[in-house]
């Protein structure tokens, strides 16, 4: 992809079956999909007006806000979709806090999932609407107890999905 910025205006796929860091950031008003197989590592300062599908997969972050939101980019509508179909995809927060417009997943499809790798950190993801789509209407974390529409959720090492 080369080291520039690159400029997406339409929906840039990432469909690799080997683990990638992707150190570009990425600007425009286009979404980002990551449909491959293995680990995606988001390094870069991201500016994207759209959405981040994670179909497939692992997303690693390694900063908060890796992802745009209202907060960080102006004109932001994009969310966070957990889905994949017949496999779903998984975000690693990897120890750092990340703020989304909204988080889904497609009704019918496989369960994403939202984890925590890192030894420390605050962990905490943050939805910047109170309603949840209906595919994805809590948090479930690992103690078995669930979260109903929050604001934010603390992970705090646990796995937790959105179902």
């Amino acid at each position: 992809m080369g080291a520039g910025p690159v400029t997406n205006n339409g929906t840039l796929i990432i469909n690799r079956s080997g683990a990638y860091a992707l150190t570009n950031p990425i600007g425009g008003s286009g979404s980002l999909v990551d449909a491959g197989p293995a680990r995606l590592t988001l390094t870069g300062a991201n500016t994207y007006q759209g959405s981040t599908y994670i179909s497939n997969g692992l997303v690693v972050l390694t900063a908060r806000s890796r992802f745009p939101d209202a907060v960080t980019v102006p004109n932001s509508s994009g969310g966070l979709i957990l889905d994949g179909g017949s496999s779903a995809g998984a975000l690693d927060l990897n120890g750092f806090n990340e703020s989304v417009n909204s988080l889904a997943g497609a009704a019918g499809t496989v369960v994403g999932l939202v984890t925590n790798s890192a030894a420390s950190g605050t962990n905490l993801l943050i939805c910047g609407v109170t309603t949840w789509s209906a595919a994805a209407p809590s948090i479930t974390a690992s103690s078995k107890k669930t979260a109903a529409a929050p604001k934010s959720a603390s992970l705090s090492k646990a796995r937790a999905r959105c179902s």
